[in-house]
């Protein structure tokens, strides 16, 4: 969820930077958002901000742009899977988007600035879900005073997991390759307890290598 301030440009694109400069905002309503909205949907080429970690010639963007130095960045594939508005004034608008990783909303509110001619740049910015976490879902550092309350890893991983059987276990705890039948081209192995043994990673056809051992009994898998 994002918050874009209209008629001011900052050097950073959100509300820490200075401001570059300022501009009229033609007047605008819910149609003409929504419109401008539609024409952002999609795969598109946007090009990172100087004020990014992105590293060029050993040194992160920010590094230069803090010395008033411009790099010439290559454009990248992004893609906007869904906008949403959720309120707006005559010099704001708030929004929700669904996005690929590795784009930059704060390019993104100067894209849509720039569609209702004038410029902007972001005074939030909150991230609410990345893949299957949902910031509704989250606990607090201070609240976190237990492993009781982390997710099993059976559960976080994003491929499937499977029960190894007793005599498969010893095989895994020392990373030998199994041979198993699946189109997966990552398997969670665990016990009957659910706790975690290993990662494998698919070589072949029905060949599986680990790649990630969780065999210290002494640490917690579950």
């Amino acid at each position: 969820m994002a918050t874009l301030k209209l008629g001011s440009q900052t050097t950073t694109l959100d509300k820490t930077g200075e401001i570059m400069q300022n501009q009229p905002i033609p007047p605008f309503d819910k149609n003409t958002l929504e419109k401008m909205f539609a024409s952002l949907i999609g795969k598109q080429q946007q090009i990172p901000p100087m004020y990014s970690a992105i590293k060029v010639n050993g040194k992160k963007l920010y590094e230069y742009a803090r010395k008033n130095i411009t790099i010439e960045r290559k454009p990248r594939e992004i893609e906007i899977y869904d906008l949403q508005l959720i309120d707006f004034e005559k010099d704001w608008i708030q929004f929700e988007v669904t996005c690929s990783k590795g784009t930059y909303i704060r390019t993104l509110g100067e894209e849509m600035a720039k569609k209702l001619h004038t410029v902007g740049h972001l005074t939030q910015l909150i991230r609410t879900r990345i893949g299957q976490y949902e910031l509704q879902n989250a606990i607090s550092i201070d609240a976190l005073d237990s492993l009781t309350a982390c997710i099993p890893i059976y559960q976080a991983v994003p491929f499937p997991y499977q029960k190894a059987p007793d005599a498969l276990i010893p095989f895994i705890k020392d990373g030998k390759p199994l041979f198993y039948q699946s189109d997966a081209p990552l398997i969670l192995w665990v016990n009957d307890q659910m706790r975690a043994l290993a990662i494998y990673q698919k070589e072949n056809e029905n060949e599986y290598r680990c790649v990630r051992g969780f065999y210290d009994e002494n640490c917690f898998h579950s």
